[in-house]
């Protein structure tokens, strides 16, 4: 018997006889991931060399008071909430399925006549401190000719919005990698003495094939993107980079811990700029003079949002200040 009902009369969203919103199922099973989650620890990551006091995730810290904390081990006032873990555990997935894949080229994981590593390989240990880091890593994905580390790669995922704006001109020139993901993969390379570097970035939103056509994009350029450089052009950079972590590390870790200001340290904000309220949704930094006093330049950035000790360092305050650190705290 055939049916007469139109399509226009079932129930949809914003009409007149629209379905009822529920949390009958799909918050209770995000609960439960949240619950086993935070009792499992699954997406931890121990440092590469326990011994050492820093890793590489410690370059994402572009504040100097964030890096301190992180540094002198503070219990984070703002620990990452479940919506973040969840984009973050999608980031893993990304990255598990890459390293996947790579496993099962031919050329991964193969010595040459003399014993020597030849090929790519994926998590390697690399101790940074030739590269001045008292530090280590894990390196994504390294390229070995012959037992020597030739390519440094670092694998990233990127949410929709930002592969675009890495990638196209939708919001105007193709921003490229962010300067923390280069940064991590050439301390890599300058720690094992690696000449080029590689940024891949895998997307989770495709492209429009109509966007990717204007791009001139492939099929895998949809959702792929890479960027090469030279080790040498970011040699200087790592090493003005590893003295600051220096620093910071010493304020953290002396008989008298001096904890800093919020001075950032991020590409496209000039040096000695210092945040004034963390609780703004855009937080507001300026330059100062060093001989008045006036504010030089002014603007604002995003980054106290996302900050693990946002509401420790609005109560803190601004000032550099010399504090004790209990051994609860340590």
């Amino acid at each position: 018997m055939p049916i007469n009902q139109s399509r226009e009369a079932l129930p949809r969203a914003g009409g007149p006889n629209a379905p009822r919103q529920t949390t009958e199922l799909a918050e209770q099973i995000a609960a439960q991931w949240w619950e086993d989650y935070q009792a499992s620890d699954k997406f931890g990551r121990d440092r590469a060399m326990p011994e050492l006091p820093l890793r590489a995730p410690s370059i994402s810290k572009r504040c100097d008071r964030a890096l301190w904390y992180e540094l002198a081990e503070m219990p984070k006032s703002n620990p990452p909430d479940a919506a973040s873990v969840f984009r973050m555990m999608l980031g893993q997935m990304i990255h598990d399925a890459a390293d996947s894949a790579l496993k099962a080229m031919p050329n991964f994981g193969q010595l040459d006549s003399e014993g020597r590593k030849h090929g790519w390989f994926v998590e390697e240990t690399v101790d940074l401190r030739p590269a001045g880091f008292p530090g280590s890593a894990h390196g994504d994905i390294m390229w070995y000719e012959h037992g020597q580390v030739t390519i440094v790669a670092e694998v990233k995922s990127q949410g929709g919005f930002s592969f675009k704006t890495m990638t196209t001109t939708f919001k105007g020139p193709p921003e490229g990698p962010r300067w923390e993901h280069v940064m991590q993969a050439a301390m890599v390379a300058v720690a094992v003495g690696a000449p080029r570097i590689l940024i891949v970035y895998f997307a989770m939103e495709s492209l429009s094939p109509e966007m990717a056509a204007s791009m001139k994009a492939t099929e895998f350029g949809r959702f792929t993107a890479e960027w090469s450089y030279d080790t040498a052009d970011w040699e200087q950079a790592v090493r003005i980079e590893a003295a600051r972590q220096r620093r910071i590390l010493s304020m953290a870790t002396a008989d008298f811990p001096l904890r800093p200001e919020r001075s950032l340290s991020v590409d496209g904000i000039p040096g000695g700029a210092v945040v004034s309220d963390p609780t703004k949704a855009r937080a507001p930094w300026a330059v100062y003079s060093p001989e008045d006093g006036r504010v030089q330049q002014a603007g604002t950035t995003w980054l106290c949002g996302y900050c693990d000790w946002r509401d420790q360092c609005t109560k803190d305050g601004p000032d550099s200040e010399i504090v004790t650190i209990t051994p609860k705290e340590k």
